[in-house]
Parts: C-alpha cells; sequence; structure tokens
C-alpha cells in the first residue's frame, strides 16, 4: 500500500446494510468511523473488520460504505437516541 499518498478521514461507515425490521422507517444504520483514503480515492481500512465479515485490512474497501464526513453518523446517532432511547 505504500506507494500513494493518503489521508486519515473521520466519516461514516455503513454498518449494517441489511434492514432491521424494528428499525424506524427510513433508518440507515452509520457509525463515525476512521479510514484512510488514497489520492485515487481507493479505500482502506484496519477496522471494519469491527463491524462486519471484511479483511482485517480491507482495501480497497466498498466505496458505497464510506462518507467522507460525520454527517450520515451524526444523523443515525440522533435517531438512534431519539427514537429508540439507544446512546451507542
Amino acid at each position: 500500500l505504500g506507494y500513494r499518498s493518503c489521508r486519515v478521514v473521520l466519516g461514516s461507515f455503513l454498518a449494517e446494510r441489511r434492514r432491521r425490521a424494528w428499525w424506524p422507517a427510513g433508518y440507515e444504520d452509520w457509525a463515525h468511523h476512521s479510514f484512510l483514503l488514497f489520492d485515487d480515492g481507493s479505500i482502506a481500512d484496519i477496522t471494519a473488520d469491527q463491524f462486519d465479515d471484511v479483511p482485517q485490512l480491507w482495501w480497497p474497501a466498498d466505496p458505497e460504505r464510506y462518507w467522507l464526513d460525520t454527517s450520515k453518523a451524526d444523523v443515525a446517532h440522533r435517531r438512534r437516541v431519539d427514537t429508540l432511547g439507544l446512546e451507542c
């Protein structure tokens, strides 16, 4: 991986893709997460395996599961607190 420049991103990760019956309508399970973004747009993630059955070093990671800021995770967190009473 050492042949490209990269930066650490504090962003959002789509932790659960499959909808759960108990989720509020329109809810998406985004979590706050840090990952590496390379200058070619590819993503390397060394901790995504905490959420899903992916390799410990996931590269290139599925870009559809990443957001480059915390906005989606912030919305999901607020929905969990307000709708479900969960502080996680």
